[in-house]
Order: C-alpha cells, then sequence, then structure tokens
C-alpha cells in the first residue's frame, strides 16, 4: 500500500503570501480611512443643517437669536465663543434655556477636538456658534457665526470650493472665510471650513 509524502509550504511561497497580503493592507487601509472620514464629514454636515433649522425655529419664535454660551461657562478661559469641545453636558451651544425645547441635545462633532491657540486650523474639529454685537456682525439680531471643519481634503463643499460667509446677511464687507476667494478673511483659515450659507 503506498503513502502519498505531506507537503508543506516551503519558506519561498510563505514569502509571497506575506508579501501580497502586504501590498493589498497597504492599498486597502488608506482607502477603509477615507470611508470614515467621508462618514464623519456627512455626520458634520448633517448636524450643522440641524442646528441651523433650530436656530431658524428659535428666531422665528422669539423675533431673536438665541445667546451663545461662552466656553468661559464650561469651565474654559480661552474663548469667547461657543464650541462644541466644552459640552456643558449636551447643552454647549446656548444660554438661552427655551433654545433646548427645540433641539433638546446639540450634537457635537464626532473627534470633538479643540486646540484654542488655532481656532479653524487643520487640527481643530469642532461646531462653533456666536452671535451678538462681534465687529463683524452687520446685523447684530440676525446674524451668526455657525461652523465646522471637514476632514476630507477634497469634498466640493469645504470653503476651498464653495465661499463661506461669516455672516447670515452675507451683507459685510467681510470676505468669505479663506483663500481662494477674492476678498478672503484671513489666510490663516483651513480650506476645509463648512459653514452654510444661509
Amino acid at each position: 500500500m503506498g503513502y502519498r509524502k505531506a507537503t508543506a509550504f516551503t519558506l519561498i511561497e510563505m514569502l509571497i503570501v506575506i508579501v501580497i497580503i502586504g501590498i493589498l493592507a497597504a492599498a486597502l487601509v488608506p482607502r477603509l480611512r477615507d470611508i470614515q472620514e467621508r462618514g464623519r464629514d456627512t455626520k458634520r454636515k448633517v448636524d450643522i443643517r440641524q442646528i441651523r433649522n433650530a436656530i431658524a425655529i428659535y428666531y422665528a419664535d422669539n423675533s431673536s437669536l438665541p445667546q451663545y454660551k461662552p466656553q468661559t461657562s464650561c469651565g474654559w478661559s480661552q474663548s469667547i465663543l461657543a464650541v462644541s469641545s466644552g459640552t456643558c453636558w449636551w447643552q454647549w451651544l446656548t444660554t438661552s434655556t427655551s433654545f433646548y425645547t427645540i433641539m433638546s441635545s446639540v450634537p457635537v462633532d464626532p473627534v470633538n477636538q479643540w486646540y484654542p491657540h488655532a481656532v479653524y486650523g487643520d487640527s481643530n474639529y469642532i461646531y462653533t456658534y456666536l452671535n451678538g454685537t462681534w465687529s463683524i456682525f452687520v446685523t447684530p439680531d440676525r446674524d451668526y457665526l455657525l461652523a465646522t471643519q471637514l476632514e476630507n481634503t477634497k469634498d466640493p463643499d469645504r470653503c476651498g470650493i464653495t465661499p463661506y460667509y461669516y455672516l447670515h446677511t452675507a451683507s459685510a464687507t467681510w470676505g468669505p472665510w479663506c483663500p481662494p476667494h477674492s476678498g478672503y478673511l484671513d489666510t490663516n483659515r483651513s480650506q476645509r471650513i463648512y459653514a452654510p450659507n444661509y
């Protein structure tokens, strides 16, 4: 009775398999990262629109904008802006308590990371709201800032492609958030700002 000789993978065959797996992983990991970034950016856009809609409802009910909640009220000292990184128990946006009957839990950025020394630099992923008598607002009872930053550097909705303005009315001499648009306000602004025009 004959017996078949047991065979095993040779070292060369194993190395070939390892190399193939490495090539596939190198091709797939960046793609997976890109999919995750796009998913977070989609959430950011939806969140900002929901916040904007809630602000519009509040304005219709009260003939005024909800007062922003400065970060000093959340235990921060670096900024007067209401930003999502200091969530104040998920009520980071405004001190107007009646706003939370419209939006009981205000969304926060999926990454929710902020470096106060570089607001809307490339390392910041927050939602920001500001209203009132700040110098850029032409009509203080109507104008407000509501913005976030996207991760995808090729997103067609980023401010490097679409010129987003600081103002609800966009009627001041202040230019759009970032270059390359004519009259942009600040070279330090990331080209990945998303602040839908109202």
